[in-house]
Order: structure tokens, then sequence, then C-alpha cells
């Protein structure tokens, strides 16, 4: 996400933070249906094993930092009903 790299030299923003790289692996499948030609839908599965995760802080003084050993996962739905 290009938050994780903002730069503002007049703020003081990212100076000195000392930032690692991502690195990971990442895994994702997937299922789609359509069940009219108005109507589909689709549900996913994921999961991430990072190492040196950034993190973003969102409120002041604002700031990233690296998160060791990170492992994401969730499910993802998403419906589209055309109305007309």
């Amino acid at each position: 996400m290009a938050e994780f790299y903002w730069h503002y030299v007049n703020w003081g923003f990212s100076q000195g933070m000392g930032l690692e790289p991502e690195k990971g692996w990442g895994y994702e499948i997937s299922l789609e249906h359509r069940f009219s030609p108005r109507m589909d839908s689709k549900a996913t599965l994921y999961y991430q094993d990072m190492d040196s995760y950034i993190n973003f802080t969102h409120v002041s003084p604002f700031s990233c930092y690296n998160i060791p050993d990170v492992r994401l996962w969730g499910f993802e739905w998403e419906s589209h009903w055309q109305l007309s």
C-alpha cells in the first residue's frame, strides 16, 4: 500500500525509521458462481505468512514500523446483483 511509504520532508515523516522490506508467501483460493445473468457471487479464503510486515499508524504522530512473523488469514465474500 502506498501509505506505508509516504514521505513528507517538511513534516519529518519516515526519516530514520530503518524499515526492512516485507517478505513472505500468500495463498488464496476462490470460488465464483453466476446464479443468473443479473446475479453472481464470489467467496475467497486467503492466508499470508509475512516477515517484517510494515504497519502504519493512522494517528498523529504518524509512523511506519516492522512487525516480525505475521500471519494473516481471512474470508471475503462479494455478491453482485443488477437491479435493472
